[in-house]
């Protein structure tokens, strides 16, 4: 084909014999057009010539071929989407050297053989589901001075890795990135890491048995470590940014021990329900936290807790089913004004000090503990409502 209808140089590969074997293209050819080799099933083998102009190799372009490697030229700067999708037999896909690829676009490799790939370090996004369902990929390399911004939602899911290291400028891990990545361990992150969102669901049922949180991390997103059955450690840097650990954050993992950073002011519903190992969770002096939502920490296995001093409210359930649980303390200057209904039922507490400031305690806020024998209310208390 010819981009430039005045011209009479032909640079685009519009579409080939879909009996085709392999395939050279020659060094003028600027793009290889959409769905130009797809379906090629019987394409084993594509070879660019020396010096390729090629700038994009389009949506769909060798997607269902029978390719098992390719150079990728140095001159192209987009991958487009699902270009090599569903090729069931491509394990090797290179890079020339100096390469200017930018982009990989969405499902760019899914469903894909690949068994390991380095990436480009001009490329700034990798697409949604880009290598989702490759099932033989075990390690994806980023370059150390790598420009990578954004790592698309699913990107990765579903996929064999073992480890990663996440590029430096990425600022957001999306949505079920690494989700259902069974196989990954360890996931490290640069010193000077610029990440500020792990968003929902983005390492949920992994392998991960610990992580280091960076710095500047404001939110731990719904789901994102959940189901981790194997995660015994998290931990967070002292000066840490985090604000808020969300709904079902690490529900159903294995944590033994959590300390959570001091301007944290919202621990989200579930976020620590289930997790049956979790024994101690500890706060600082100066704690920011306001909202210990509903379930957030039930039928887990913590043995004592110092609510901090700016908790207004300790939602329904909150520490439902802590069996374990025996000594809950308040900060004298506490603000707590509600605890909701069940907010500890089912717990193993003995005695209770109700902070001065508490004005309603709802309905079956301490129900089932058999072992609570002593309530005492803080000295000038403006209790008003109690539940039933």
């Amino acid at each position: 084909g010819n981009s430039y209808p005045n011209k009479n140089t032909y640079d685009t590969v519009i579409f080939a014999c879909r009996d085709v074997y392999d395939a050279e293209i020659p060094s003028n050819i600027t793009s290889l057009g959409p769905y130009s080799f797809n379906f090629c099933k019987k394409l084993e083998r594509i070879k660019f010539l020396p010096n390729s102009q090629l700038q994009k190799i389009d949506k769909f372009t060798f997607s269902h071929s029978s390719l098992d490697c390719i150079i990728i030229p140095k001159s192209v700067e987009t991958i487009g989407e699902s270009a090599f999708s569903s090729c069931e037999l491509i394990e090797k896909v290179e890079f020339e050297p100096d390469s200017k690829l930018k982009i990989i676009d969405k499902e760019a490799f899914i469903n894909s053989s690949i068994v390991n790939i380095k990436i480009p370090e001009t490329v700034v996004e990798i697409g949604s589901k880009s290598f989702a369902w490759c099932e033989q990929l075990e390690l994806i390399e980023f370059a150390p001075n790598s420009e990578l911004k954004i790592i698309g939602r699913g990107s990765f899911t579903y996929s064999s890795i073992e480890y990663i290291l996440i590029p430096k400028k990425e600022t957001k891990i999306d949505d079920f990135t690494f989700s259902q990545c069974q196989n990954i361990q360890r996931i490290d992150f640069t010193n000077d890491s610029e990440l500020q969102i792990i968003g929902n669901n983005s390492f949920s049922f992994t392998s991960l048995f610990m992580i280091s949180i960076p710095v500047h991390v404001v939110q731990i997103g719904r789901s994102a470590f959940r189901s981790c059955e194997n995660l015994q450690k998290v931990e967070f840097p002292q000066n840490s940014e985090l604000q808020e650990i969300c709904e079902s954050a690490f529900d159903s993992s294995s944590l033994e021990f959590m300390s959570i950073p001091s301007k944290v002011t919202k621990i989200g519903n579930s976020a620590f329900h289930s997790c049956q190992f979790l024994k101690s969770v500890e706060f600082s002096e100066n704690s920011e936290l306001q909202i210990i939502d509903k379930l957030a920490f039930a039928y887990s296995s913590i043995e004592t807790i110092s609510i901090p001093r700016h908790v207004k409210q300790i939602e329904e359930s909150a520490f439902s089913s802590c069996e374990y649980l025996k000594t809950i303390e308040f900060n004298p200057k506490s603000e707590l004004q509600i605890i909701k209904k069940n907010a500890f039922s089912s717990s193993s507490i003995e005695s209770i000090m109700i902070p001065s400031r508490v004005e309603q305690i709802d309905e079956s806020a301490f129900s089932s503990c058999d072992y609570l024998k002593t309530i005492e209310f803080g000295e000038n208390s403006e209790l008003k409502i109690i539940g039933e």
